[in-house]
C-alpha cells in the first residue's frame, strides 16, 4: 500500500531470497521498494524512477557493486543517491573501497533488524535534509537572480531617467539660446516700426519686415527640428523608399549650398566607381546631405576646400563631407550623436545640437552606418555608408582612405 511522503529504496541483489527478506523489512518500516536483479537493470531503474536510498549488494553478475559506484559517482544526477552497500563480505579493505567510492554505509549480511533500521534512517535522514538545503540554496540563488535583474532594470530606469534629464537640461540650454536671439530681433524690428513706421519710406519697411519673416522662419526651423527627433525617437518617422542616384543627389545639393552660402569657399568632389544607386527616402537623403554640408560651411575657415566624395565598394555606396574647420575636441565625438550635444568649441555658431542625432537615426533607418573623424584645427570628415541599390551592376574596386 502507497504511503504519502514514502522513502523510495531501490534494493539491488542477484539473491532472490535476499531481495524478498530486505523488501519485507523496508515495507515494514514504512517505504516503497523497487527491485533489482543485477548493477545494470539497477542503473536502469535510476535513471526513469526518482529514488531516495538504494541498498546494494556488492558481488553480482554482469555488473559488481563497485561498477555502479563508479557509474553513479561520474553521473551529475546519481551521485545523490545515499548508497548502503549489504554484503556478506567484512573485509575492511573491502570496505573502505566502497566508502572511497561514494558510498554512504556498510551492513554485513545477515543485520540484526534493529541495525538495519537505524542505518536506514540515518541515510534517510541525511537524504532529506540535503534535499531541502539543495532547495533552499536553490530558492535562494532564484531569489539572488531575481534581486538582480531588479536591480539591473532599476539601474536601467535610474539611467534613463538621467539621461531624460540630461536632454531637458540641454533643450533648456538649446532653446534659451537659439530662441533668444530672433525673438531679440524680432522684438526690435516691430518696435522700430511701431515707432518710426511714418517716417520710414516703403524700402525701409520692407527690410524689416524681411527680417522678421527671416527670424520666424529660423524659429519654424528651430521648431521642426524638436518635433523631427521625437519622430525620430518614437519611430513614427514618414518613410518611403525609392530608387535614388545618390551621385547626382549629392552633386546637386551640395552645389546648391555652395552658391548660397556666396562662393567663400571651394566645393571638390572626388568619385571613385561609376554606380552610386540607392533604395532610399530622397526627403531623408537631401535632409543628411544638408545637414553634412551645413555643418562644413558653419565650421570652415573662408577660402577653405570642402571635399564631397562618393564611393562605390563591395556592394556599399559611401559618401563623406570632409572640411578645414576648426575641427572636434575628441572628448565631445563620443557624444555628438546624442541629442540637443554641441561640442564645446562651436563658440558663437548657430545650433541646435540635433542634426547629427537626427540624421544618425534616419542613416540607421535606411539600414546604414555613420562615422565620424576630427582633429582639432584640422577639420573634420563624416561618412554616410547605405547598401548599394543593384550590386549586380556594381564593379569591385579598391578601397581608398578619406
Amino acid at each position: 500500500m502507497n504511503t504519502p511522503n514514502a522513502s523510495q529504496v531501490l534494493i539491488v541483489d542477484d539473491n532472490p531470497v535476499n531481495l524478498q527478506l530486505i523488501q519485507r523489512y523496508v515495507r515494514s518500516l514504512g517505504h516503497e521498494t523497487h527491485l533489482a536483479a543485477d548493477g545494470e537493470h539497477a542503473l536502469e531503474i535510476l535513471g526513469r524512477q526518482k529514488i531516495d536510498l538504494m541498498l546494494l549488494d556488492l558481488f553480482m553478475p554482469k555488473m559488481n557493486g563497485h561498477q555502479v559506484l563508479e557509474v553513479m559517482r561520474a553521473d551529475g544526477r546519481l551521485h545523490r543517491v545515499p548508497v548502503i552497500i549489504i554484503s556478506s563480505y567484512d573485509e575492511s579493505e573491502g570496505v573502505v573501497r566502497c566508502i572511497e567510492q561514494g558510498a554512504d554505509d556498510y551492513l554485513v549480511k545477515p543485520f540484526k533488524p534493529a541495525l538495519f533500521k537505524a542505518r536506514l534512517e540515518a541515510c534517510l535522514e541525511r537524504k532529506q535534509f540535503q534535499d531541502r538545503e539543495r532547495r533552499y540554496q536553490e530558492q535562494i540563488e532564484q531569489t539572488n537572480r531575481t534581486l538582480r535583474e531588479r536591480e539591473a532594470e532599476l539601474n536601467a530606469s535610474l539611467e534613463k531617467e538621467k539621461e531624460l534629464n540630461r536632454l531637458k537640461t540641454r533643450f533648456v540650454a538649446m532653446a534659451s539660446h537659439e530662441f533668444r536671439t530672433p525673438l531679440t530681433t524680432i522684438l526690435a524690428a516691430t518696435d522700430m516700426l511701431d515707432r518710426y513706421s511714418a517716417r520710414m519710406d516703403e524700402a525701409q519697411k520692407k527690410t524689416r519686415l524681411e527680417r522678421i519673416k527671416d527670424e520666424v522662419r529660423h524659429m519654424v526651423f528651430l521648431l521642426e527640428e524638436v518635433l523631427l527627433i521625437g519622430k525620430v525617437e518614437a519611430n513614427k518617422l514618414d518613410f518611403k523608399k525609392e530608387r535614388i542616384d545618390l551621385h547626382q543627389l549629392c552633386k546637386d545639393k551640395a552645389r546648391e549650398m555652395m552658391d548660397q552660402e556666396g562662393g567663400a569657399r571651394t566645393l571638390e568632389i572626388v568619385e571613385y566607381g561609376q554606380h552610386f544607386r540607392v533604395m532610399a527616402d530622397q526627403r531623408h537623403l537631401l535632409r543628411i546631405v544638408d545637414n553634412l554640408m551645413s555643418n562644413a560651411i558653419k565650421y570652415s575657415p573662408d577660402y577653405s576646400t570642402i571635399q564631397l566624395t562618393l564611393e562605390q565598394h563591395n556592394g556599399r555606396v559611401n559618401f563623406s563631407v570632409k572640411d578645414q574647420g576648426i575641427g572636434i575636441p575628441e572628448t565631445d565625438q563620443k557624444h555628438l550623436f546624442e541629442p540637443f550635444h554641441r561640442a564645446e568649441n562651436v563658440g558663437t555658431v548657430p545650433g541646435t545640437g540635433l542634426g547629427l542625432a537626427i540624421i544618425k537615426r534616419i542613416v540607421e533607418l535606411h539600414g546604414g552606418s555613420i562615422d565620424l573623424k576630427s582633429r582639432i584645427d584640422r577639420g573634420t570628415m563624416v561618412r554616410v555608408s547605405l547598401q548599394a541599390a543593384d550590386t549586380s551592376e556594381h564593379k569591385q574596386l579598391g578601397e581608398e582612405a578619406l
